[in-house]
């Protein structure tokens, strides 16, 4: 059987028609009349492996704007620094003129590639593999663009002073209480924050002083939501980016992603073509992916270590 291989919502499918025809060898197994061979059958279309990894979430893509340039082509990204300069004089004093300059970064392109061999007769296994090995592919294009991005992510942290503190065994209120309030003392307020959904769970432990204006007058939902889900998803206003790929001993801040930096992704290509010689369908995939961070005074990272 052929496959039409498409791209639905930015995952790879089957189209619904050869979808059905899983189905249609279940059916056809049932009719088997033989006990031994219609159990054999049915097993083998009714009983896929059971996955032994978790699902790639992917998670850096919060922190950037998505863009859409053609792909190859040369994207200029301004650059400026503060350039106005008032004084105050005298009404007899003269005018001091600053000029802005014109300066320009670029961006690189990279590609993430894919391949997979199907054999001819694959819908003999008795088990949707198409499917199965597709989702695989979009997971893996995925952990590709994070690990494209979160670099990024390190290197805009790093490049400011105070922007990677440390938290010593578990993420503490305090050291989120302080990333907090810095950053609103500068003028560049967190908004944000992506934490691997265990090390948020820490938040179950938190506890407030004991001279709080608050203390034992936590609303009765946030007391509920720390029970039930072990973590309070509204903490400082933030928006709460939880998931198991987000590295558990770093947390990535930042304000909102259209004063952090630009993601260029085009659409997956996928070629096609059929081996006579060794009885496989090939496949391939290809993305064309670049990305930038700007606003690397917005960004913090925190260690737990």
């Amino acid at each position: 059987m052929d496959y039409n291989l498409k791209i639905e919502s930015g995952r790879l499918h089957l189209q619904a028609d050869q979808r059905d025809y899983f189905m249609s060898q279940l059916r056809k197994a049932m009719q088997i009349k033989n006990a031994d061979e219609r159990l054999k059958a049915t097993s083998e279309v009714v009983l896929p492996p059971i996955r032994k990894v978790a699902d790639y979430l992917e998670w850096t893509q919060h922190f950037f704007v998505p863009r859409s340039d053609p792909p190859g082509s040369f994207i200029r990204i301004a650059q400026d620094e503060y350039t106005a300069y008032a004084f105050m004089s005298s009404p007899d004093g003269g005018i001091m003129y600053t000029r802005p300059w014109r300066k320009y970064t670029t961006m690189e392109w990279r590609q993430i590639r894919c391949g997979m061999e199907f054999e001819w007769n694959i819908a003999d296994w008795g088990w949707d593999v198409v499917s199965t090995k597709l989702l695989e592919v979009a997971e893996e294009l995925a952990r590709r663009r994070d690990e494209l991005r979160q670099p990024l992510l390190n290197a805009a942290a790093i490049s400011q002073a105070g922007h990677i503190p440390t938290v010593a065994t578990v993420m503490t209120k305090a050291a989120i209480d302080s990333i907090i309030k810095t950053s609103t003392t500068n003028g560049f307020p967190v908004t944000q924050v992506a934490v691997n959904s265990g090390t948020l769970m820490d938040m179950s432990g938190w506890t407030l002083p004991a001279n709080s204006m608050i203390a034992g007058s936590v609303p009765t939902e946030v007391g509920g939501s720390i029970l039930t889900k072990l973590y309070n998803p509204g903490y400082g206003s933030l928006a709460w980016i939880a998931n198991h790929t987000i590295p558990s001993n770093y947390l990535y801040l930042s304000g909102p992603a259209n004063k952090v930096g630009y993601f260029w992704s085009q659409g997956v290509r996928n070629v096609s073509e059929q081996d006579i010689d060794r009885d496989v369908d090939k496949h391939t995939w290809r993305q064309e992916v670049g990305a930038h961070v700007e606003g690397s005074h917005w960004v913090w990272r925190l260690q737990i270590t």
